[in-house]
């Protein structure tokens, strides 16, 4: 059987402990290493990613709102030209995904914060 990191340098582990493997430290309620924040997201900054991810949602609202009053409310077909109505469009689209993407995150986290589980877990578990 593969020893754990935790066993090879012989220290302790808290419970629900895990070792991030990119940034070599060890993270109380480990969840992910998140790319954006360059950081483990764990017990100490696990709110702040929910929050970031509804601020995230927010500003792609905010973003489609804009858009789709260039689009539709002033009359930007007419004003704009097709490479200009062209982007308009794509933005709008991938807008939309993004979020879908990010309430459908966002909901899944705040599920699981409400039974006290992070996404390792969750996917241990189930």
């Amino acid at each position: 059987m593969k020893e754990t990191h935790e066993e090879q340098q012989g220290l302790w582990k808290l419970p629900r402990m895990r070792h991030c493997r990119i940034c070599e430290r060890c993270c109380v309620k480990f969840d992910h290493h998140c790319g954006m924040a360059i950081n483990c997201i764990g017990i100490n900054n696990y709110n702040l990613f929910v929050l970031f991810i509804a601020t995230t949602l927010l500003h792609l609202l905010a973003s489609t709102l804009v858009n789709t009053k260039l689009l539709v409310y002033n009359r930007g077909v007419k004003t704009l030209s097709w490479g200009q109505l062209a982007i308009a469009v794509v933005l709008l689209l991938h807008n939309l995904g993004v979020m879908y993407y990010c309430y459908q995150l966002g909901k899944w986290y705040i599920s699981m914060s409400t039974r006290n589980m992070h996404a390792v877990e969750e996917i241990i578990i189930g």
